[in-house]
Protein backbone atom coordinates (compact mmCIF):
# COMPACT_ATOMS: atom_id res chain seq x y z
CA UNK A 1 0.00 0.00 0.00
CA UNK A 2 0.98 3.76 -0.67
CA UNK A 3 1.41 5.87 2.02
CA UNK A 4 0.73 9.31 1.40
CA UNK A 5 -0.20 10.65 4.70
CA UNK A 6 3.74 10.75 5.32
CA UNK A 7 3.81 13.69 8.13
CA UNK A 8 5.39 16.10 5.18
CA UNK A 9 3.10 16.46 2.67
CA UNK A 10 0.00 16.19 5.18
CA UNK A 11 1.78 18.79 7.37
CA UNK A 12 2.56 21.04 3.97
CA UNK A 13 -0.63 20.98 2.98
CA UNK A 14 -2.45 22.10 6.03
CA UNK A 15 -0.18 24.88 6.93
CA UNK A 16 -1.26 25.79 3.16
CA UNK A 17 -4.70 25.28 3.79
CA UNK A 18 -4.92 26.92 7.12
CA UNK A 19 -2.76 30.29 5.85
CA UNK A 20 -5.42 30.27 3.41
CA UNK A 21 -8.34 29.96 5.82
CA UNK A 22 -7.17 32.71 7.95
CA UNK A 23 -7.51 35.46 4.88
CA UNK A 24 -4.72 34.28 1.83
CA UNK A 25 -6.07 34.93 -2.05
CA UNK A 26 -8.37 32.61 -3.88
CA UNK A 27 -8.13 32.21 -7.77
CA UNK A 28 -11.28 31.95 -9.74
CA UNK A 29 -10.14 29.30 -12.15
CA UNK A 30 -8.74 25.62 -11.32
CA UNK A 31 -5.04 25.58 -12.18
CA UNK A 32 -5.35 21.99 -11.28
CA UNK A 33 -6.67 21.41 -15.10
CA UNK A 34 -2.94 21.96 -16.00
CA UNK A 35 -3.01 18.41 -14.45
CA UNK A 36 -4.69 16.76 -17.41
CA UNK A 37 -1.46 16.52 -19.26
CA UNK A 38 1.49 14.32 -19.55
CA UNK A 39 2.45 14.36 -15.67
CA UNK A 40 6.35 14.48 -16.71
CA UNK A 41 6.35 17.26 -18.94
CA UNK A 42 4.34 19.39 -16.93
CA UNK A 43 6.68 18.66 -13.98
CA UNK A 44 9.70 19.63 -15.97
CA UNK A 45 7.18 22.86 -16.79
CA UNK A 46 6.79 23.72 -13.26
CA UNK A 47 9.49 22.85 -11.76
CA UNK A 48 12.17 24.35 -14.85
CA UNK A 49 10.16 27.39 -16.72
CA UNK A 50 8.21 28.44 -14.27
CA UNK A 51 10.66 27.87 -11.42
CA UNK A 52 7.93 26.71 -8.56
CA UNK A 53 9.67 25.54 -5.19
CA UNK A 54 10.13 21.98 -4.50
CA UNK A 55 8.37 21.79 -0.62
CA UNK A 56 8.72 18.03 -0.11
CA UNK A 57 10.25 15.07 -1.37
CA UNK A 58 11.10 11.40 -0.78
CA UNK A 59 11.28 8.45 -2.47
CA UNK A 60 8.49 7.94 -4.16
CA UNK A 61 7.18 11.52 -4.50
CA UNK A 62 8.57 15.09 -5.06
CA UNK A 63 5.52 18.25 -4.16
CA UNK A 64 6.15 21.75 -5.63
CA UNK A 65 3.99 24.80 -4.50
CA UNK A 66 2.25 27.29 -6.33
CA UNK A 67 2.03 30.10 -4.29
CA UNK A 68 -0.14 32.44 -6.48
CA UNK A 69 -2.55 29.87 -7.19
CA UNK A 70 -2.28 27.73 -3.90
CA UNK A 71 -1.80 24.91 -5.94
CA UNK A 72 -0.06 22.20 -4.66
CA UNK A 73 1.51 19.76 -7.31
CA UNK A 74 2.71 16.44 -6.15
CA UNK A 75 4.39 14.04 -8.39
CA UNK A 76 5.08 9.99 -8.20
CA UNK A 77 8.84 9.84 -8.89
CA UNK A 78 10.12 6.49 -11.09
CA UNK A 79 10.23 4.45 -7.46
CA UNK A 80 6.59 4.29 -7.60
CA UNK A 81 3.97 1.70 -8.77
CA UNK A 82 1.46 4.61 -10.28
CA UNK A 83 4.76 6.69 -12.29
CA UNK A 84 4.09 8.39 -13.92
CA UNK A 85 1.39 10.37 -11.89
CA UNK A 86 0.58 13.90 -11.03
CA UNK A 87 -1.91 14.95 -8.13
CA UNK A 88 -2.85 18.67 -8.10
CA UNK A 89 -5.18 19.80 -4.64
CA UNK A 90 -5.93 23.58 -4.50
CA UNK A 91 -8.07 25.00 -1.23
CA UNK A 92 -11.10 26.33 -2.59
CA UNK A 93 -12.88 28.78 -0.19
CA UNK A 94 -17.14 27.43 -0.47
CA UNK A 95 -18.98 30.25 1.56
CA UNK A 96 -18.20 29.53 5.05
CA UNK A 97 -15.97 26.30 4.67
CA UNK A 98 -12.79 25.18 2.52
CA UNK A 99 -12.48 22.27 0.39
CA UNK A 100 -9.95 20.66 -1.72
CA UNK A 101 -9.85 20.95 -5.57
CA UNK A 102 -8.17 17.86 -6.74
CA UNK A 103 -7.16 16.37 -10.12
CA UNK A 104 -5.43 12.95 -10.60
CA UNK A 105 -3.37 12.02 -13.69
CA UNK A 106 -2.23 8.65 -13.50
CA UNK A 107 -0.55 7.13 -16.33
CA UNK A 108 1.12 3.78 -14.64
CA UNK A 109 -0.83 0.71 -13.78
CA UNK A 110 -3.85 0.85 -13.41
CA UNK A 111 -4.54 -0.76 -9.98
CA UNK A 112 -1.65 1.26 -8.60
CA UNK A 113 -3.24 4.74 -10.46
CA UNK A 114 -6.79 3.73 -8.35
CA UNK A 115 -4.97 3.03 -5.08
CA UNK A 116 -3.59 6.43 -5.60
CA UNK A 117 -6.19 8.19 -6.01
CA UNK A 118 -7.73 6.56 -3.03
CA UNK A 119 -4.84 7.32 -0.59
CA UNK A 120 -5.06 11.12 -1.66
CA UNK A 121 -8.75 11.20 -1.07
CA UNK A 122 -7.70 9.64 2.42
CA UNK A 123 -5.85 12.19 3.14
CA UNK A 124 -7.90 14.77 2.33
CA UNK A 125 -10.54 13.30 4.58
CA UNK A 126 -8.04 12.94 7.80
CA UNK A 127 -7.29 16.89 6.50
CA UNK A 128 -10.68 18.21 6.61
CA UNK A 129 -11.39 16.48 9.91
CA UNK A 130 -8.18 18.30 11.20
CA UNK A 131 -9.58 21.76 10.31
CA UNK A 132 -12.86 21.15 11.94
CA UNK A 133 -11.30 20.15 14.52
CA UNK A 134 -9.30 23.15 14.68
CA UNK A 135 -12.50 25.66 14.43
Amino acid sequence: MMNVSRCGVAALVFVTTVGLAAGGAWADASPCARANTDPEKLQSELSTTEKLPEVFRDDNYVALQDKSTWAMWTFTLPSHPAHPAVVCRRPVREGESITLDMVVNCKGESKACAQLDQDFRALNARMAQEMKAKK
